[in-house]
C-alpha cells in the first residue's frame, strides 16, 4: 500500500508539473487573429495577437481582408506573421508598418503591406534585426529619407514576392541597404516566383531607383526582376 501510495504521489506531481508548460502552449494561440469574420479583423486584434511574439495567422472568414493600421508595429522578439495570401495590411499613410529591433527576427508570409508613409526612413519596414520575406508585396510605401519600402541596419532577405511603386525622397526607392547590412534576394520555393520590383523611385537627387547599397552586401540568388524604376542615379540599382 505503501508503494502504490509514493506511486500515485509521483503521478500527481508529473501532473503537476506538465499543466504549467501545457497552460503557456495554450497562451500562444492568442497569434490568431479575428474569430472568422472580416469584421473581427482589426488592429487591436493584430496587437493582441503579436504580443509576445511567435506565430501569428488570420481566421477572417477566407476571402481577401485589408485590416486599417495607424500605428507602426514594434517587434521586439522573433515574430512569424503567415497572411495565407488573402491578408493586406493597410497604413493608410499614417505611419510605417514595422520596427524591427536588434537582435529581433520578423517573418512575414504571403501577405501585402500598403500605404506606409513615414517622415524618416523606411516607409514600410524599418530593420535593425534580421527580416525574411516570402511571396510578400510591399506597395505605395513612402519615406521621406531612404528606403521608400525598406531601410535596412541589418538583414533582409526577399523570397519572391514583389516591391512595387515605392517611393524615396532620398535614396532607395524601394530599399536602402546600410554599410555593413546584407540584403539577399532569391525565388521563393512556395510560389516558385522571383523577387520583382516595378515602378519604383528615388525622387528629386534620390540614387538607386529600387536599390541604394551604401557599402553593404547585396546579392541575388535566382532571378530577380527590375522594371521601370527610376532615380536621378541608377534606374535600378546605385552601388556605393
Amino acid at each position: 500500500m505503501q508503494y502504490r501510495s509514493l506511486r500515485l504521489m509521483a503521478v500527481i506531481g508529473l501532473l503537476a508539473a506538465i499543466m504549467p508548460v501545457v497552460g503557456v502552449r495554450q497562451a500562444s494561440a492568442a497569434g490568431v487573429v479575428g474569430t472568422g469574420s472580416a469584421a473581427s479583423c482589426t488592429e487591436t486584434a493584430l496587437d493582441t495577437a503579436l504580443a509576445g511574439g511567435g506565430l501569428v495567422t488570420f481566421d477572417c472568414g477566407g476571402g481577401a481582408v485589408t485590416i486599417a493600421l495607424t500605428t507602426a508595429k514594434t517587434i521586439a522578439t522573433s515574430t512569424e506573421i503567415d497572411g495565407g495570401g488573402v491578408i493586406t495590411l493597410d497604413m493608410g499613410d499614417n505611419d510605417r508598418h514595422f520596427v524591427v529591433n536588434g537582435g529581433a527576427t520578423l517573418r512575414l508570409d504571403s501577405i501585402r503591406l500598403d500605404n506606409g508613409n513615414v517622415n524618416g526612413n523606411g516607409g514600410s519596414i524599418l530593420n535593425l534585426g534580421t527580416v525574411v520575406a516570402t511571396d510578400v508585396r510591399l506597395e505605395s510605401n513612402v519615406a521621406t529619407g531612404t528606403g521608400g519600402a525598406i531601410h535596412n541596419d541589418g538583414s533582409v532577405t526577399i523570397f519572391g514576392g514583389s516591391l512595387r511603386t515605392n517611393l524615396s525622397d532620398g535614396d532607395g526607392g524601394a530599399i536602402y541597404n546600410s554599410n555593413g547590412s546584407t540584403t539577399t534576394l532569391g525565388e521563393s520555393t512556395e510560389s516558385r516566383s522571383s523577387a520583382f520590383f516595378l515602378a519604383n523611385t528615388a525622387d528629386i537627387a534620390g540614387r538607386g531607383g529600387a536599390i541604394f547599397n551604401d557599402g553593404g552586401t547585396v546579392q541575388a540568388t535566382g532571378f530577380v526582376v527590375f522594371s521601370r524604376n527610376s532615380s536621378a542615379s541608377g534606374g535600378a540599382i546605385t552601388n556605393s
